[in-house]
């Protein structure tokens, strides 16, 4: 079986930079959203006792 160079899942190192810029402008925003999600999620608990930032883990715990 020979397997195709067009799958999903193949990359090419040779990506267009304007592709790649794209995927890392994406990535960016993706990640800007998850932190603020976070910190909304964060600031709707009760105060910790040692008034630390709680981390991610705590968060969701």
């Amino acid at each position: 079986m020979v397997r195709s160079n067009k799958s999903k899942n193949y990359k090419d190192p040779r990506m267009e930079p304007t592709k790649r810029l794209r995927a890392n402008m994406r990535e960016r925003q993706r990640v800007s959203q998850m932190n603020e999600m976070f910190d909304v999620l964060i600031s709707l608990l009760p105060p910790s006792e040692f008034r630390l930032r709680l981390s991610r883990a705590q968060a969701l715990r």
